[in-house]
């Protein structure tokens, strides 16, 4: 008798990328493996744009100590080593972009296809990864696809209020919930589709509309469980952060009427406590957002596998 996979549900695309399979780490040596890359690429640019950054900073100073538009007065031009620094900024989020294109193909290969090494720690500049990328851009049409949708639907939406003459705030009201409904329907229904693109081992983003067929509301419920979760306990850190490191800075802020001593906030800022605290926040913060980010992947694999896991995907 054959064995009847589980009902899908929103529980089971919850803890996916967290269950237990036969081999043990595959996802965190890819993690591991991403952050170092990425701090190498980040370090490495902060050092050689170090000099415009500098001349940034005191470029934005100089604005906000002349009032900035506020004043009037038109702001100065950047330091032409800040405009010498955008293509090699560009550059920098076109890496990470192909980065987190390799990292989720080698999460999907393991929770898809059960496939894990190869390259640095799973992470492999391949086929694979090139799909993920081609899905990534592909998402770029798809938001400028429903926001010219939705600019087509809030026209027709305004003519309509106008023609019966209903409250202008109504609308101001509706157009937006209605973009945002639109967003999330078209999010959630091709989320899977790098997931199924690596299951099918060719470009599908459009398969994943008959793979979240009448699963929208387990996906929604999985990607808002995981995400309210991340904003709650990031808040959560932040508000531990600030009562128990800034809160000698916050006090000193009440006291001066909101226009504290610079140099005595940067001296409660830079004592080793301090220093250790922020170190602390932010590894903590690191390892919640590849919690977070892992957990994404495996609802999305999930909904990839969970379609008659030994057959064919359906047909788009």
């Amino acid at each position: 008798m054959t064995e009847q996979p589980a009902a899908f549900g929103m529980s089971n695309a919850v803890s996916y990328a967290f269950a237990k399979r036969e081999r043990r780490f595959v996802l965190l040596r890819a993690a591991l493996a991403f952050l170092l890359i990425n701090a190498l690429i980040y370090g490495a640019s902060a050092y050689l744009m170090r000099d415009a950054f500098a001349d940034y900073m005191a470029w934005a100073t100089q604005i906000a100590e002349s009032g900035g538009l506020a004043s009037g007065t038109p702001p100065p031009m950047p330091p032409q080593s800040v405009l010498n620094a955008v293509p090699a900024a560009l550059l920098l989020g076109l890496l990470f972009l192909v980065l987190m294109a390799v990292y989720e193909a080698a999460c999907l290969r393991w929770l898809v296809r059960g496939e894990a090494g190869g390259g640095f720690f799973g992470l492999r500049l391949d086929a694979d990864a090139a799909r993920v990328l081609l899905v990534y851009l592909t998402w770029v049409g798809v938001v400028l696809a429903v926001y010219m949708a939705m600019i087509v639907v809030g026209t027709a939406l305004a003519f309509l209020f106008a023609l019966v003459r209903a409250p202008v705030g109504l609308f101001l009201a509706l157009a937006p919930l209605l973009f945002l409904g639109g967003l999330i329907f078209v999010g959630v229904r091709f989320a899977p589709a790098a997931a199924v693109t690596i299951r099918a081992q060719r470009y599908a983003f459009l398969r994943a509309w008959a793979v979240t067929k009448g699963r929208f509301w387990s996906l929604f419920g999985a990607f808002a469980f995981i995400l309210i979760l991340y904003f709650v306990a990031s808040l959560m850190l932040y508000t531990v952060f600030l009562f128990t490191v800034m809160g000698g800075a916050m006090a000193a802020l009440m006291e001066a009427g909101g226009r504290p001593d610079p140099a005595a906030i940067a001296a409660m800022m830079t004592t080793p406590e301090a220093i250790a605290a922020s170190l602390a926040l932010n590894i903590v913060f690191v390892v919640l957002y590849q919690l977070t980010l892992i957990a994404l992947f495996g609802v999305n694999a999930y909904a990839a596998s969970a379609v008659q896991p030994d057959g064919p995907l359906p047909a788009k």
